[in-house]
Formats: structure tokens, C-alpha cells, sequence
């Protein structure tokens, strides 16, 4: 593919247009970067590949084992492949653990209200 500079940004389009397949299949040829890294996670959490995105998350955890950043972002998308795979305590045991340290990280408290449906969770 020429012009793989724009590769990251058509992935990004289809993942607006809820096409998760094509994003991750445009993603490929992009180049390799950090943003694309976790595009890519952020593609499989979307598309309910949650095993294949745990996987990736392991090698993103040990790839970025020097950035702070990473240690929420890989917990995050953690805690929601586990919701979808039906690991609901320990994905709210992770989320929990994220806003304990980083009170407004993303939408950590969103979702721990959403999931314990606005019961008291700590």
C-alpha cells in the first residue's frame, strides 16, 4: 500500500463507522508506532476479540514497561475484556485499582457505576 502515513487515520474512520474488521485489517499496513499499538488494542476490545486483545496486552505491558501511561492504559482495556468475557470481579477488582491511584482516569468511575449499577463498590 502507497501512502502508508494514512493508513492509521482511514483505521481510525472505519472504527468511527463501527467497521472494526476493516479498521484492523487497514491498521496492518500502517506503520509501526506507539498510537498504532494502542489503536490496535483499542480495534480488538471494540470488535469483541477480548482473548486476542489480552494477548496483545501482555506484549504491550512488557513493550512499554518504562511508561507509567501504559501501566493504566493496558489496565483499562483490561479490566473491559474481562467484562466481556465474563470476569466481572476481577474486572471491577482492576478498575478499581486504577481509580484508587488515578481518581479521574478516563471513565474508570463511569464504568465501575455502570457495572455495580451505581451501588457502592469500595
Amino acid at each position: 500500500m502507497e501512502n502508508r502515513e494514512f493508513a492509521s487515520d482511514l483505521a481510525v474512520a472505519f472504527w468511527f463507522l463501527d467497521e472494526y474488521g476493516q479498521a484492523l485489517e487497514i491498521l496492518k499496513w500502517a506503520e509501526p508506532s506507539t498510537a498504532n499499538d494502542w489503536l490496535h488494542a483499542e480495534l480488538l476490545f471494540a470488535s469483541r476479540r477480548y482473548v486476542e486483545a489480552l494477548e496483545l496486552l501482555n506484549h504491550l505491558e512488557v513493550k512499554y514497561v518504562n511508561d507509567p501511561e501504559a501501566t493504566f492504559s493496558v489496565s483499562y482495556i483490561r479490566a473491559q475484556c474481562l467484562r466481556g468475557l465474563g470476569q466481572q470481579a476481577a474486572a471491577l477488582e482492576i478498575l478499581r485499582s486504577i481509580v484508587r491511584i488515578r481518581p479521574n482516569y478516563r471513565s474508570a468511575n463511569a464504568l465501575i457505576l455502570a457495572w455495580t449499577e451505581g451501588g457502592a463498590w469500595e
